[in-house]
């Protein structure tokens, strides 16, 4: 049984394959909710923040945005990286194209809002 650590080495390691419907569904899940977007907007733009810095741009409750970063880690869409007491968020490959996606139809204005 591989470790945790093991299976993230492997996931940063791969190149991004063709993906099936039911995986493309579970990468949409990620920008479903307009807080999980702003966090994968965010990082996109400054890789490597913690969840305080990450908390303090998309504003909100603190738990509301811990729930959603993890949420994003469990869709394979942001990887946790542990220094000492710290923990640093980036973007996997998904998650970088999950959010370019995003800043595309933003700046386009194609969303409401």
């Amino acid at each position: 049984m591989k470790s945790p650590q093991q299976k993230n080495l492997e996931r940063k390691s791969r190149i991004i394959a063709p993906k099936s419907f039911p995986e493309i569904q579970t990468i949409l899940q990620g920008g479903a909710n307009h807080f999980r977007a702003h966090i994968l907007f965010v990082l996109l733009e400054q890789p490597g923040m913690n969840l305080d810095q990450i908390n303090q741009l998309v504003g909100g409750d603190f738990k509301n945005i811990s729930f959603h970063v993890k949420k994003l880690h469990t869709l394979g869409l942001v990887y946790k990286k542990y220094e000492g007491n710290s923990v640093h968020h980036r973007l996997s490959n998904e998650g970088r194209l999950l959010a370019q996606f995003i800043k595309k139809l933003t700046d386009q204005n194609i969303l409401p809002g």
